[in-house]
């Protein structure tokens, strides 16, 4: 996790400085997660351009509509952020097993696996304004669905 935020860090600051543009990352972390090694990293990497806030509790939702970019590796806040329409980047650089994100799975979305990704996708997304446009149905009602047809194999028997 710390190599993908240093190496997030690092091309969010190199596409700030070549393109002159401002920009704020927001680490929306995990309750459970230790903020002070966070905020260790994160202490030398203020600058005029390039502002990083660490929050730790906040209404997840007004964060993702609030945001023009939603990055992690494989956590539900990016699912919902899909669902959303905002677009998503899960990092994974250095994986080394098979990916955990069930989006990649059902090749929905293409994960993150290289630096040189990385810089395409965040310059695609941040300065090209370009949006990918996840090819899925929400099904609703589907605990719903689920019940009907549990209730349906039971009554069968």
């Amino acid at each position: 996790e710390k190599i993908i935020i240093k190496t997030l860090l690092n091309e969010l600051k190199t596409l700030v400085a070549e393109n002159k543009i401002r920009l704020t990352l927001v680490l929306k972390i995990h309750p459970k997660e230790d903020e002070k090694g966070i905020i260790r990293l994160m202490s030398h990497e203020q600058n005029l351009n390039f502002n990083v806030k660490i929050i730790k509790k906040c209404n997840v939702f007004d964060l993702m509509m609030a945001s023009d970019l939603v990055c992690g590796m494989s956590s539900i806040f990016l699912i919902e952020s899909v669902i959303l329409g905002i677009p998503v980047m899960s990092i994974q650089i250095g994986l080394k097993r098979e990916n955990p994100f069930v989006l990649s799975q059902r090749r929905i979305l293409k994960t993150v696996l290289r630096e040189d990704q990385l810089n395409k996708g965040l310059e695609n997304i941040l300065i090209l304004g370009g949006m990918k446009k996840y090819n899925f149905n929400v099904i609703k009602n589907a605990g719903d669905n689920i019940v009907g047809y549990v209730n349906k194999y039971l009554c069968r028997n």
